[in-house]
């Protein structure tokens, strides 16, 4: 039977009764990983209902004489508003939950506008090119990346799909911002994101201001 000095004894017991510590001011894991996820998916989210209420493209978008990037634009300015709104709030949010200071409570804000905006960007383009079946896959990318924080073991899918996913470099920028971690990669992939959905966006509002002459015919048949 070993035999412990007195120092020993109140060593042995300081790691029994606190066998892990967290530095006052750092987040805990698991409260890290459900903020981060609250946020991106409270992001995206709000970009796909925003193309549930409002269209995709203005309604006179064929008619119109703008270039078609501006009329694209101009569907793209108020859910951007509401992205903003939205960024500011979590930001408050993720503030108060983490205990951030200004400096990284303002690196919150910044990336979540950009963030927001590069789901904006990605909910308008599968609203454009897909309607219901794009805000589908939409909602899709949502449960994915949900699932595949939320369920300990998750199946192969969940992790050869992730990368794909918008909300990826999102969830995994929030957790390397607050602790300090390089987020170069991150921002690099939501800019890739951001310029992925405005092509997308642009070359769709092109495309509906083609007319083909089946549907001249159709028009001057009406």
């Amino acid at each position: 039977i070993p035999t412990y000095d007195q120092v020993d004894r109140d060593r042995l017991t300081e790691v029994v009764t606190a066998p892990v510590e967290v530095a006052d001011g750092e987040p805990s894991l698991p409260q890290l990983a459900a903020t981060s996820l609250l946020v991106a998916t409270a992001l995206f989210l709000g970009a796909l209902i925003s193309y549930l209420i409002m269209r995709p493209l203005p309604s006179d978008v064929l008619l119109s004489t703008r270039p078609a990037w501006r009329s694209a634009l101009q569907a793209t300015a108020p859910a951007a508003t509401i992205a903003a709104v939205q960024a500011l709030v979590l930001a408050g949010i993720g503030q108060i939950v983490l205990e951030l200071d200004p400096a990284h409570t303002a690196a919150l804000v910044g990336f979540g506008l950009l963030g927001g905006l590069a789901f904006v960007m990605v909910n308008q383009a599968l609203a454009i090119w897909g309607g219901d079946l794009g805000r589908l896959i939409a909602m899709i990318m949502v449960v994915l990346a949900a699932a595949g924080q939320v369920v300990s073991a998750v199946p192969a899918l969940f992790d050869a799909v992730r990368p794909f996913l918008p909300l990826t470099p999102m969830i995994d920028g929030i957790r390397a911002m607050v602790t300090d971690a390089p987020v170069t990669d991150h921002v690099i992939a939501l800019l890739g994101w951001l310029a992925l959905g405005a092509a997308a966006t642009f070359l769709g509002a092109a495309r509906n201001r083609l007319v083909t002459a089946t549907g001249l015919s159709r028009g001057a048949t009406a």
